[in-house]
C-alpha cells in the first residue's frame, strides 16, 4: 500500500515542478529554480522508508531522524503543496509525540530561548533516532558558528528585535570568504546548509539576494537531485542526505516565494 502511495506522491510532485510555469509569476526566479525544485523532491521522496513512513538519512544510512530530517521534509512537503506526503509525515511524527528539535522552529517563525541548548542525539526506536535541543547546558560559543549566527538573526527577528537580528546577520556574512563561511564547527570544509539558512535569513530581514551564495548553492546539487552535505572550493566533498536538501530546498522555496 505504502509502495503505490510513494508513486502517487512523486509523480504529483514532478508534474507540478516540471510544468508549464504560471503566466504570471511574482518574480523570474521560479523559472531558474524549476529544474532544481523538481530533482530534489524527487530525491527526497526516493529516501521515504515505506516499511516504517519516514525518511532515511540518505540513500546508505538506514536511520530515520524525526528531527531535524523529518521534520524539515514535511515543512518542505507544505511549501510544496504535497498534502499527501505532509499528511503522511505528520501522521508518522505524531506517533513519536510530534517531537520538537528546540532549534529549526525559528524556521517557522517562533522564537527559542538564546543561547541554544547543547544537542542531544538518541534512539527512541530501532533506526528511529531523534536530535534536540531542549536540554540542560547551552551552546557558549555559538558565534562563532555561522549556522547558529544566522539562526540568532531569525530569533531575534522574530522577537521583534530587528535591529539585533541585523547584528546577528551582518557578523554571519563577516563568516563568508566568497566560496562558503568558513567557522569553528568547520575549519577544513564548508557544510553546505550555511548557504540555505543565509538565504532564508536575508529574504526573512528583507536584504538583496546574494547571489554568490545562491550560485554556489545551486553547484552543490548533484546528479540523483540531492544536495551535497559539505564541500571544499573544488565542489561537493561527500554524498547528498535528506537534511542538507531538506535545507537547500527550503531556502530555494523562500526566494520562489518571496514574503510580501
Amino acid at each position: 500500500m505504502r509502495h503505490r502511495f510513494l508513486l502517487f506522491v512523486i509523480l504529483p510532485l514532478l508534474a507540478a515542478c516540471t510544468g508549464a510555469a504560471p503566466r504570471v509569476a511574482p518574480t523570474p526566479t521560479p523559472m531558474v529554480f524549476q529544474p532544481m525544485l523538481g530533482r530534489a523532491l524527487s530525491f527526497l521522496t526516493r529516501q521515504l522508508d515505506a516499511d516504517v513512513g519516514l525518511l532515511r538519512a540518505a540513500p546508505d544510512d538506514e536511520r530515520h531522524w524525526l528531527a531535524p530530517d523529518n521534520l524539515l521534509v514535511e515543512w518542505v512537503m507544505q511549501e510544496a503543496h504535497a498534502a499527501d506526503l505532509t499528511v503522511e509525515l505528520e501522521t508518522e511524527l505524531a506517533t513519536f509525540g510530534a517531537p520538537r528539535h528546540g532549534l529549526i522552529e525559528i524556521l517557522r517563525g517562533e522564537s527559542v530561548a538564546w543561547p541554544p541548548a547543547i544537542a542531544a542525539q538518541q534512539e527512541v526506536s530501532p533506526t528511529v533516532w531523534l536530535e534536540g535541543h531542549t536540554g540542560p547546558g547551552v551552546i557558549e560559543d555559538w558565534a562563532s558558528r555561522a549556522d547558529l549566527t544566522l539562526l540568532a538573526a531569525l530569533n531575534a527577528w522574530n522577537q521583534g528585535d530587528a535591529t539585533q537580528a541585523q547584528a546577528h546577520f551582518t557578523a554571519a556574512l563577516a563568516m563568508f570568504d566568497g566560496v562558503g563561511f568558513r567557522d569553528a564547527a568547520n575549519p577544513d570544509r564548508y557544510a553546505t546548509s550555511d548557504l540555505a539558512l543565509a538565504l532564508i535569513a536575508g529574504a526573512r530581514l528583507g536584504e538583496p539576494v546574494n547571489d554568490a551564495i545562491v550560485r554556489r548553492l545551486l553547484s552543490l546539487q548533484g546528479a540523483n537531485g540531492g544536495f551535497a552535505a559539505h564541500y571544499s572550493a573544488d565542489g561537493a566533498g561527500d554524498s547528498a542526505d535528506t537534511r542538507t536538501t531538506a535545507y537547500a530546498l527550503l531556502a530555494l522555496y523562500t526566494l520562489r516565494q518571496p514574503s510580501p
